[in-house]
This record gives C-alpha cells, structure tokens and sequence, in this order.
C-alpha cells in the first residue's frame, strides 16, 4: 500500500489526499518524520481541508509539539466544527497541559456529535475526575460503562469514582466486574 501510494505522489504530487493516505501509512509504519512532512505537503496543497489538518494535528500531538498541534486541530474544527476526531485529539490535548475545562468542553461537543461513543464519554471521566467532579464523572463513566459493557478499564475506573464518592458497594462490582472481564 505505500509503493502504490508513493506512486501516486509521484504521478500527481499535487494531490492532497494521496500525500494525507501516505503520512497515515507512514505514521503506521513508525516513520514520524516522514509522516510529518506528507501532513504539512497535504495541508499546503488542501489549506480547507479538515481531514488533513486533522492528521498533521495528531502528529504534531504524538510529537509532543503542543501548540503547533493545538493550532492545527483547532484550525480543523474550524473548517468542519462536526470533525468529532479532531475535537477528540484536542480534549487530549488540553487533558494533557492541564486544561481540563477546554478537555471538558470539546469532549461534549464530540458527544453532541456521537453520543453512543463509549471512548468519548471514558475520557469526559477522565477529564472531570481530573477537576475533582466526581458526580459528573460517575455519570460519563457509567454511560462509557453501558456502552462498552465488555471493557474492563472501564469499569476499573468507574469503581474508582465510586470510592471517592464513598459508595462501596458499587466500587466492590465495578472492581469485580473488571476483574471478571479482565481475566
């Protein structure tokens, strides 16, 4: 799939989807600087195109290039406010430096968008536990939980919310749950 997708760089280098689709195989295959490079010839020759913001976003984000990647996603939102992906990496990434209300804030809109996401309300827990709300973040993880009935972590985390909350019997299922479902 790489050969066929350099071959179609090579053919028509101009093609912003190709050059996108080839970072995505590069980024796979570990090769980040390579990846990088095909993202940002993507968003040169697309400067509209979410998707293509969205992937150099992520990458800057895996690189650990903070505000280049804040700038970058929140540039794709802008042009598609509906790139749930993309609101997705920023709640990451505001999670990560501690912003925890913008985390917050971009996780709800993902919501709004994919409300049967169980990712997406795992880490509205994860974001409000992070800001000491443990009510609202029982509620996410409990809808991650009746959404993804089958993942241990969320349920480990759930139980977690439940003990801060002093609510030891639940604790006591979410935990065995996980167990159960674990191993």
């Amino acid at each position: 799939a790489v050969r066929a997708l350099e071959r179609a760089v090579l053919v028509d280098p101009s093609c912003g989807e190709a050059r996108s689709n080839l970072g995505v195989l590069y980024a796979e295959a570990g090769l980040r600087e390579e990846a990088l490079e095909e993202f940002r010839r993507a968003v040169a020759i697309d400067p509209g195109g979410s998707e293509a913001h969205f992937n150099l976003g992520w990458a800057l984000l895996a690189e650990d290039e903070l505000e280049q990647a804040e700038a970058t996603l929140l540039e794709s939102v802008r042009l598609d406010p509906g790139n749930v992906e993309s609101l997705y990496a920023l709640a990451l990434l505001h999670q990560r430096t501690g912003n925890y209300s913008r985390a917050v804030a971009d996780l709800k809109q993902a919501i709004e968008r994919r409300p049967d996401e169980a990712r997406l309300h795992y880490y509205l827990g994860v974001a409000y536990n992070s800001q000491e709300a443990v009510d609202q973040a029982i509620l996410a993880r409990e809808t991650a939980a009746r959404l993804r009935p089958d993942d241990s972590r969320v349920h480990r985390l759930l139980g977690v919310a439940y003990d801060k909350k002093e609510l030891p019997a639940r604790a006591r299922e979410s935990y065995r749950r996980a167990a159960a479902l674990s191993g």
